[in-house]
């Protein structure tokens, strides 16, 4: 997507836990992503969606290698589109 990264994980009871461990310290470090869990019908992929305001996705791309570096922090990426 032109102003967010999504990547897909299995739609498990696991996985959405760990979703949730990730982003809890995340929302305080990085105020200026707004992140979304979008969890598709009959238990399928779980997604996260990290977006920011204009010019944040250059940021990241720019100082942190996004996202690669967001696959490295988030285990086991199932699929990212950017």
């Amino acid at each position: 997507m032109e102003d967010s990264y999504e990547f897909a994980f299995p739609g498990t009871a696991e996985r959405e836990g760990k979703l949730a461990d990730f982003l809890s310290p995340e929302r305080i470090c990085c105020p200026f992503f707004a992140f979304e869990l979008i969890f598709e019908p009959n238990l399928g992929s779980i997604w996260l969606r990290v977006r920011g305001a204009e010019g944040v996705k250059e940021f990241n791309e720019r100082f942190y290698d996004a996202p690669s570096q967001i696959n490295l922090t988030i285990p086991e990426c199932g699929s990212s589109s950017g």
